[in-house]
């Protein structure tokens, strides 16, 4: 299990070898791409979807009811 004594642990796992942990740390890190956005609420990288016609009905078998 990885990460199971602590952090450091999982910086120095091989997986994360060359990883700029203080880069991390200072927030310095650039992202591998830029997504091109066109304002704010530019949501074009999204797939399109239609939204239910209908709602879901309740749920009442009554599982939670101990909770």
């Amino acid at each position: 299990e990885v990460g199971k004594h602590g952090i450091q642990e999982i910086r120095s796992h091989k997986y994360f070898q060359g990883f700029d942990w203080a880069g991390i740390v200072k927030q310095t890190l650039t992202t591998p791409f830029r997504v091109k956005l066109n304002g704010p609420l530019d949501h074009s990288n999204f797939d399109r979807f239609t939204m239910d016609e209908q709602e879901a009905p309740d749920e009442l078998s009554g599982w939670d009811a101990n909770f």
